[in-house]
């Protein structure tokens, strides 16, 4: 079973290489699988909050964005394996 940072990975790169692919009879039914997923997980992480941070050698501060663990952590003890497996169980037989 995936722990929740590998699965939100694995949620990442399907829902690109989903987004890359040519429309297929598929197409729409596992974009409605994927799409739930995203209550899930924080798959934007530019959602966060701005600041700026010091980088050692660096003159100036640079603009990044904080994860807000306000959000992420309620996700990460939500996850549930099981559900996140079923649904890529579903999703991988419509690809066949």
């Amino acid at each position: 079973m995936l722990d929740y940072d590998s699965a939100r990975q694995l949620t990442w790169a399907f829902k690109l290489v989903h987004g890359e692919m040519t429309k297929t009879a598929a197409s729409e039914p596992v974009a409605k699988l994927l799409d739930p997923l995203k209550e899930m997980f924080l798959l934007d992480l530019r959602s966060g909050r701005t600041a700026t941070t010091a980088v050692p050698g660096d003159a100036k501060e640079r603009q990044t964005v904080e994860v807000d663990l306000g959000i992420v952590l309620p996700l990460i003890a939500r996850y549930e394996p099981g559900r996140f497996q079923e649904r890529f169980r579903e999703i991988e037989k419509l690809l066949r």
